[in-house]
């Protein structure tokens, strides 16, 4: 038996994925229609201690937490139960292995009643979450089954159920293409000044070499998106076709 946090940490849990994906407050809402009002059940699951409260509603140090609402004609929910298990209670590993780990929590005192509650996770690369709460015949203790499909609770040599690896993020960084255009535009700024200051120090008024630095301008600008274009164009293989007289037919 251990008396810690669910998830912090048996070796025998140690060899599942648990604890990598358990890093979060996790959540599993149930809405029932139960006319003329609609009750709602939210749960909460903070196994590896992440936060102090699983809920502002819930107390502190829950790991698992129940809050169940009751509303109106759409109006804000009234608070009508709150199931709380603690991060101290004892719990006992009845069965792990492959793609399955067992786990019952000790009982735990809900007003006059008694739950106990059991744990099965599945080893799944689909995330799925059910939790069942009934009540034991002729008694007043309550069954909480909570049933969670996810990845963590898969070996982690186990290649058949593999994390899928987090999106990759956008690259911020200039391309190729923008830097050469950079770098040629830097050359050709830094040719033609110095042409136009060789033209002026052989005599040359420099207003004039300036009026050719900014004519020379002129024609780089009217020039350069045909360059760009040819270059993106054997770049990309585009179709020639345009410029031999009109646009293919798709």
């Amino acid at each position: 038996m251990a008396n810690i946090n669910l998830l912090n940490y048996t070796n025998e849990l140690s060899t599942y994925r648990l604890k990598d994906l358990f890093t979060d407050i996790d959540t599993y809402s149930v809405a029932i229609d139960t006319p003329p009002s609609l009750t709602t059940f939210n749960w909460y699951f903070n196994l590896c201690g992440q936060k102090d409260t699983a809920n502002e509603e819930c107390p502190k140090n829950s790991q698992i937490c129940g809050v169940q609402k009751v509303s109106l004609n759409g109006e804000p929910g009234i608070t009508t139960q709150i199931i709380s298990i603690d991060n101290g209670i004892n719990y006992n590993i009845e069965k792990s292995d492959k793609d399955l780990i067992d786990i019952r929590l000790g009982d735990t005192n809900w007003g006059t009643h008694i739950i106990h509650t059991n744990i099965h996770f599945i080893c799944s690369n689909e995330v799925e979450i059910s939790t069942n709460l009934n009540s034991i015949d002729n008694s007043n203790d309550k069954n909480l089954v909570l049933e969670w499909k996810t990845p963590g609770a898969c070996l982690k040599d186990d290649k058949e159920h593999i994390i899928p690896s987090p999106t990759p993020s956008k690259d911020d960084s200039w391309g190729w293409f923008t830097w050469f255009f950079i770098v040629a535009v830097l050359l050709g700024g830094g040719y033609i000044i110095a042409a136009a200051w060789v033209n002026s120090s052989r005599g040359g008024d420099f207003p004039d070499a300036f009026h050719d630095f900014v004519d020379t301008l002129k024609n780089l600008a009217v020039s350069l998106p045909g360059f760009i274009n040819e270059i993106l164009g054997k770049v990309f293989g585009r179709d020639n076709d345009i410029n031999r007289g009109g646009y293919t037919s798709v």
